[in-house]
């Protein structure tokens, strides 16, 4: 009954076939499973940021009981970090509780960290050791996302130029870090990474508008034929990579 309700698309309906749930099975022994799906579904409409926090601080708390009992280690790290970087992302986009998200993605990091040396048998090394370094970088994103929002900035470098470094096709990575380069001052640096940004693999629409601005402010009336030139070089140069 759990995992129907899991498949509900509308977060309403799937809330309402959490709480027949439990008022069917008050004991559940699966309340972590309770709490990730409250957590998921209110996250989708709600504004009460204290609310949703409390949510998921209790979805985290309850799957590292949870893990602590059933899971073997290798599988724990990883299952663990999910659970840390999910609440962290949601409060690094809503802007709010970023102490604590900033805890949790630190969490969640240092989780990783440990799994790199480890060994799942259930894929390749290989598998293993990318699956590590993208999940890395999606993390060290938020990290830098949620110290870029706390003015810390040259903690936000640090971390985004470490993610970037692991994925650096990732427009939105890239973006971040031209974001922080311009709170920094080093316009320079800001205008190459968010030309990256604009013309990576995955690219980040957002970048062009930055971008705009910042040549205007710079070669004024030539701004948007200079613009022009250096995103088509810098495809011509993303391709070449």
């Amino acid at each position: 009954m759990l995992q129907a309700a899991a498949q509900i698309k509308d977060a309403h309906g799937r809330l309402l076939a959490v709480e027949e749930f439990l008022r069917q099975y008050p004991e559940t022994p699966f309340r972590a499973n309770v709490y990730r799906l409250q957590f998921m579904s209110h996250r989708e409409f709600t504004e009460d940021d204290d609310f949703l926090w409390q949510l998921g601080t209790k979805y985290v708390d309850a799957f590292t009981r949870l893990t602590d009992d059933v899971s073997e280690r290798h599988e724990k790290n990883p299952l663990l970090a999910n659970m840390y970087s999910e609440v962290a992302f949601e409060f690094s986009h809503r802007g709010s509780h970023l102490d604590g998200a900033l805890g949790y993605a630190i969490q969640a990091l240092a989780l990783m960290d440990e799994a790199a040396t480890l060994q799942s048998p259930k894929v390749s090394e290989e598998q293993w050791s990318k699956g590590i370094a993208t999940f890395r970088a999606q993390i060290l994103n938020t990290i830098g996302g949620i110290q870029y929002q706390r003015q810390a900035y040259s903690e936000a470098e640090t971390a985004l130029s470490d993610a970037v470094a692991l994925l650096p096709d990732e427009g939105p990575i890239l973006y971040h870090l031209g974001q922080t380069y311009m709170a920094l001052k080093r316009e320079d640096e800001a205008l190459a990474i968010l030309l990256e940004a604009a013309t990576a693999a995955q690219p980040a629409p957002q970048a062009l508008v930055d971008l705009r601005g910042l040549y205007e402010k710079k070669h004024g009336k030539e701004g948007a034929s200079r613009l022009e030139k250096d995103l088509e070089l810098a495809e011509a140069n993303a391709r070449e990579a």
